[in-house]
């Protein structure tokens, strides 16, 4: 099942991520992807439910747009902004551009 969650949603980039933890902590990228998921299905019932705006705060690497962003666009076509901390970068090790966040802050 985990491998479903790989290839219909992580990234090159975060696919990267996750081979160079794979041998230190093993499954550990999966069971955080499968928490995006559960996590983005939760929101989008809730909005469902409340019709209302939602704010959402959650771990830096979670919130990048890749993560449960992601995920809650599969159950909704909402407008959404990805707010990050410029430290996000030592996690991810990415460059951070629009693909990561919207709003990065010092």
């Amino acid at each position: 099942m985990a491998g479903v969650f790989r290839m219909f949603s992580i990234t090159n980039a975060l696919y990267e991520f996750d081979r160079n933890h794979r041998t230190a902590l093993p499954f550990i990228c999966d069971g955080q992807r499968l928490k995006d998921a559960i996590m983005g299905y939760n929101i989008a019932n809730i909005i469902d439910t409340c019709n209302a705006t939602v704010v959402v705060l959650i771990g830096a690497a979670h919130a990048t747009k890749a993560a449960v962003p992601r995920m809650l666009q599969k159950h909704r076509e909402d407008d959404y902004a990805v707010i990050l901390p410029k430290k996000i970068r030592k996690v991810i090790r990415l460059k951070l551009d629009d693909r990561v966040g919207d709003y990065i802050y010092y």
